[in-house]
């Protein structure tokens, strides 16, 4: 329907966690395996491309996903022409994971999940996406990640910021911003609001 209807379609693959990413991406075996098969989905369903969404890399791994990025990228281009490749990069990079002077030359896109800065389990209310800082200790934002990304060497021109269509809303202890969560949040769509 999607394709029908003029939208572009990107094959969204998920892997969450260390252990099993570190499993994975130490195998050569079940990368090309991974990799053939996105390359038969995207071709066989007529999808532009893919986009791996691998969260909880370990530090350790940091090589071998990027040359996993690499090969990806280059035979989804070499099998498909004019196909597209993408990776997401975290709101905070807490463990510097990404390789931009092995990726660079061969991803197309890196996007950013810009949301959840603040998240429905933070002891302290603020914005699912703060653009600055706004005064509380804690200081991570859409203006500091961007500037943390480009200064680690993403290309301006493959960077891709993506934003929340949501927010959340808490119990607090006072009316002040920012303000002590007194329970967890509950996600609030942009329509429900």
């Amino acid at each position: 329907s999607a394709l029908a209807n003029g939208t572009k379609v990107t094959l969204c693959v998920t892997l969450f966690g260390g252990t099993d990413l570190s499993t994975f991406l130490s195998n050569s075996t079940s990368k090309q395996t991974l990799i053939t098969n996105l390359i038969s989905l995207v071709q066989t369903r007529g999808a532009h491309g893919v986009n791996i969404d691998f969260e909880g890399l370990p530090a350790s791994q940091k090589t071998n996903f990027a040359n996993f990025m690499v090969d990806l990228s280059n035979q989804m281009h070499a099998a498909i022409p004019g196909s597209e490749v993408s990776t997401v990069l975290y709101a905070v990079d807490w463990n510097d994971v990404f390789d931009f002077s092995i990726m660079a030359s061969a991803v197309d896109h890196f996007i950013v999940m810009g949301y959840a800065y603040y998240y429905q389990g933070s002891s302290t209310t603020g914005p699912c996406d703060p653009l600055y800082h706004f005064g509380s200790s804690y200081n991570y934002t859409l203006s500091k990640t961007t500037s943390y990304y480009l200064d680690k060497g993403c290309p301006k021109d493959k960077f891709v910021l993506g934003l929340p269509y949501y927010g959340y809303e808490w119990s607090t202890s006072s009316l002040t911003i920012p303000s002590s969560t007194t329970a967890s949040g509950t996600a609030r769509t942009f329509a429900y609001v």
